[in-house]
C-alpha cells in the first residue's frame, strides 16, 4: 500500500489471512518508520523502530508475542533492558557492533536492586566484578581480563568491612615481614616463593 501521495506505506506478507513475514512501514515523507516479523499472527524477535532521519532508535524483543527485551540508542550504544512477566526489568546492558561493552547488571528478582555488576569490552568480561546483596551492599568484588578470572577478590561483611581470608593473610605476613625488616607485596597476587619460604 501507498500513502495518497504516492509514497510506499507499508509492505506486509500474509498467509491465509494472517499476518506472517517481515513487515516495515514508511512516513508520508518516505522515512522507514517500523521493521519487523511476525510468526503465525504475532510478532517474534527484534521490531526496531526508526527516528526522524531513519536511524534505529529503539529496539523491542518478542518472544510468544511478549516483549521481553527492550533497546535504546544512545550514543551510537545500543543500551538494552531484560524484563519479566509483569514488565519489569531483570537486568540491563550495553552493545557495540553486536557484543556487550560496558557495565552489565542484573537485578535482585522483583526490583531493581543490583544484585551483580559485569564489566565487559568488545564481549569480553574485562574490569570490574562484583556481588551484591538484596539490600545493595556489595558481598564480594574482583575482576575478568579477556574473560578469565583476576587474582586479589575481596568479600565483605553487611558492615562493607572486608572479609576475604587472603587479605587477612596478607596483613599478617606484612607485619611479620616488618619485624623481618622485610618487605611482603600486601596483594597476595604478588607475593614470590621467596616471601613463602621466608614467611612460612
Amino acid at each position: 500500500p501507498n500513502h495518497p501521495n504516492g509514497k510506499r506505506d507499508s509492505e506486509e506478507m500474509w498467509s491465509d489471512g494472517v499476518k506472517t513475514g517481515l513487515w516495515r512501514h514508511w512516513g508520508e515523507n518516505g522515512i522507514q518508520q517500523t521493521e519487523g516479523r511476525y510468526d503465525h499472527g504475532q510478532r517474534a524477535g527484534a521490531w526496531k523502530v526508526f527516528d526522524a532521519k531513519g536511524q534505529v532508535e529503539k529496539l523491542h524483543y518478542y518472544e510468544d508475542s511478549k516483549v521481553v527485551r527492550e533497546g535504546h540508542m544512545v550514543d551510537g550504544v545500543l543500551r538494552i533492558s531484560s524484563l519479566n512477566e509483569q514488565g519489569k526489568k531483570t537486568g540491563t546492558w550495553s552493545e557495540r557492533d553486536g557484543k556487550r561493552h560496558g557495565v552489565a547488571v542484573e537485578y535482585h528478582p522483583g526490583t531493581e536492586i543490583p544484585s551483580r555488576m559485569t564489566t565487559y569490552v568488545d564481549g569480553l568480561k574485562t574490569g570490574e566484578f562484583s556481588l551484591h546483596r538484596q539490600d545493595g551492599t556489595k558481598m564480594a568484588a574482583g575482576a575478568f581480563k579477556d574473560d578469565v578470572q583476576q587474582c586479589g577478590w575481596r568479600v565483605f561483611d553487611a558492615q562493607g568491612v572486608e572479609q576475604s581470608t587472603k587479605a587477612l593473610f596478607a596483613a599478617q605476613l606484612s607485619a611479620q615481614a616488618a619485624t623481618l625488616a622485610t618487605k611482603v607485596p600486601a596483594d597476595p597476587c604478588e607475593w614470590t616463593v621467596s616471601h613463602a619460604l621466608l614467611l612460612r
